[in-house]
């Protein structure tokens, strides 16, 4: 069970640095404003599935926030933070200094696996995750940001996405994002009332041939599941995804290590693939992180964490 958590002025006082940590896939005990006691996600799967992973020393997160701005705070890469209702808190990536924003109430992670990658969960009402621009922005660097029914990338973009336990609303002000949603989900772009036929017609268009829905501008879209995700059926669903999509990419990287690969064919191929296993997987997993603790739970969690590493492998 989670444990009793901090006021949010402990928020930042009791985030531990990290200790050389190679990519984790723990589900903490989140920090939180809160002074009630939630149910814990299962940690025990993670940690024996991440234990053969060699630790790969580098730049600590930083928590800039809450607010009102409070010291920065290093931060392990697999802490769940607890943000309250009404409260906001700022993230910056080590590496290229984006800043990311979190509105609660909502649980968080941020710097996923040491990338700029943020998890958001929605708790007991809608919270949002909110990109700061023009912070660490860099050509070629996305941010991406992982619900439990789908992933908004991005490189340069003001956008807001708002969870619910069944809903992600994106709205984006400007700039470009490329969004996807789990197959137990649907995306559809939010239009106005009196839009005509071409601009409906425009939208149907958008999905790209890489499985990705690419919004411009001034857009909106919603991402709708019928019912919650995050149940152990859910779960089972989201893993089998995760494994048939790391094994594709699995077996494009082995194809492309022969010497006599058709690289220009194959290369973009692999891109593409490994981009989808990235998100199928990243959903399993925060899927597999937010189930009560129990023996089905911590199975489920290494199936994730298990899959998650296939495609990640190169030439081996």
């Amino acid at each position: 069970m989670r444990a009793s958590v901090l006021a949010l002025a402990s928020i930042v006082a009791t985030a531990s640095a990290c200790d050389g940590c190679g990519r984790s896939t723990s589900s903490s005990t989140p920090t939180s404003a809160s002074t009630s006691a939630s149910t814990s996600p299962s940690t025990s799967a993670s940690s024996t599935a991440s234990s053969s992973l060699p630790p790969i020393p580098r730049p600590l997160c930083r928590l800039l926030g809450p607010t009102p701005p409070s010291t920065p705070s290093p931060l392990h890469d697999f802490t769940w933070l607890e943000v309250p209702a009404a409260s906001r808190i700022t993230a910056k990536d080590p590496k290229s200094a984006r800043e990311t924003g979190f509105e609660g109430p909502a649980r968080v992670r941020f710097c996923v696996d040491g990338e700029e990658e943020s998890w958001i969960v929605p708790t007991n009402a809608p919270g949002s995750f909110v990109s700061v621009r023009g912070a660490g922005e860099a050509p070629g660097a996305e941010e991406w940001v992982v619900t439990p029914i789908g992933v908004v990338r991005y490189s340069a973009a003001m956008v807001k996405v708002t969870v619910t336990a069944t809903s992600a609303t994106i709205e984006l002000t400007s700039g470009t994002i490329d969004l996807w949603a789990t197959s137990d989900a649907v995306a559809k772009a939010k239009l106005p009332a009196d839009a005509g036929p071409q601009a409906r017609d425009a939208a149907a268009a958008s999905r790209d041939d890489e499985g990705w829905q690419r919004y411009d501008g001034a857009a909106g879209a919603t991402i709708t599941a019928t019912a919650s995700v995050l149940t152990e059926a859910a779960a089972k669903t989201s893993i089998d995804r995760c494994v048939r999509a790391g094994a594709i990419a699995r077996a494009l990287a082995v194809a492309i290590s022969d010497p006599n690969a058709a690289l220009g064919t194959l290369a973009p191929q692999h891109v593409v693939a490994r981009r989808l296993a990235r998100a199928t997987c990243a959903v399993a997993r925060i899927r597999t992180s937010q189930l009560p603790e129990s023996p089905s739970a911590t199975a489920l969690a290494k199936a994730a964490v298990d899959a998650d590493t296939v495609w990640r492998k190169v030439g081996e």
